[in-house]
């Protein structure tokens, strides 16, 4: 879907109310996302984050007003990066792929967790016979759309911070992997890769095949929920 388009979806019932359930679920997942960054710094030696206010949970620390608006209505955006100083790792490339790591998998954690309650509540209802038409707005219908929305956007945080692309966590994680030279070579030319990136996502090229992995991953995890459940 074009951006135009999604954005028109945005004014019918049924967009305003997907909207405003994306509120809560990106305030609780850039929460832990960016609090799991600081966690694990904090565990390896680096206490700039704890310092700086951002071993919390509290949105109001992690947040950045024009990414968040992105996220809400575009689907990707930002937080405030949380503080790191490598030179507090007693293994810098190693412990810095490590906090970067914490994030997406925090996130991945969160979406699994979620997709099991949207499964267990799903029986529940089911097995009690309360019917839920597509979008009739009841309690039963909006908390199973809570569920399922918390689940797929914490999926695909995890997926799209897992590109390796700075400043996305996945650049980090691909550098402790990178036998020496290939990882200067990174550094000396991530900028450049950094626009090329930039520009695949604002011209759209990009979001097929991420929409199209975020896909093929979720169908995949919800067949193991309907096949444990069902």
């Amino acid at each position: 879907m074009g951006i135009v388009r999604y954005i028109q979806s945005l004014f019918t019932v049924d967009g305003l109310i997907s909207l405003l359930l994306r509120i809560p679920c990106i305030i609780v997942a850039i929460s832990f996302h960016e609090c799991a960054h600081a966690f694990v710094a904090d565990k390896l030696g680096d206490d700039t984050a704890r310092y700086m206010g951002r071993l919390t949970l509290n949105p109001i620390k992690h947040f950045d007003i024009v990414g968040g608006i992105c996220m809400l209505l575009l689907g990707f955006g930002w937080a405030k990066p949380v503080p790191v100083s490598m030179k507090n790792f007693k293994h810098p490339r190693r412990d810095m792929a490590l906090v970067a790591a914490a994030g997406p998998v925090t996130n991945f954690i969160i979406a699994i967790v979620f997709a099991f309650l949207y499964g267990g509540v799903l029986r529940i209802f089911l097995t009690n016979g309360v019917i839920i038409p597509p979008a009739d707005f009841s309690l039963a219908y909006m908390l199973l759309q809570f569920l399922i929305t918390m689940f797929t956007l914490n999926l695909s945080l995890t997926i799209f911070n897992l590109i390796p692309v700075n400043p996305l966590d996945g650049s980090r994680i691909l550098g402790m992997l990178l036998p020496d030279k290939a990882y200067w070579w990174l550094m000396k030319y991530e900028r450049y890769i950094y626009f090329g990136f930039i520009l695949l996502l604002a011209t759209g090229l990009l979001s097929g095949p991420l929409s199209t992995a975020i896909g093929w991953i979720s169908d995949r995890i919800l067949d193991l929920v309907y096949l444990i459940f069902f």
